[in-house]
């Protein structure tokens, strides 16, 4: 029963979404985020030539 009184309320965020991206775009100032390059028996150089396109990503 709480599950499910948990499950169907809701709550409108999207007046602070829409400040929040309209704050990124004026002032371009956007958060970090982790890049993970995700492996399972790839050789070597296919991994070293990921990790500078995942530097260059804007």
């Amino acid at each position: 029963m709480l599950s499910s009184v948990i499950l169907f309320r809701s709550v409108n965020r999207s007046a602070q979404a829409d400040i929040a991206q309209m704050s990124l775009a004026a002032g371009r100032n956007y958060p970090a985020v982790d890049i993970f390059i995700c492996t399972y028996d790839e050789p070597l150089e296919l991994v070293e030539r990921s990790i500078p396109n995942a530097f260059a990503l804007d």
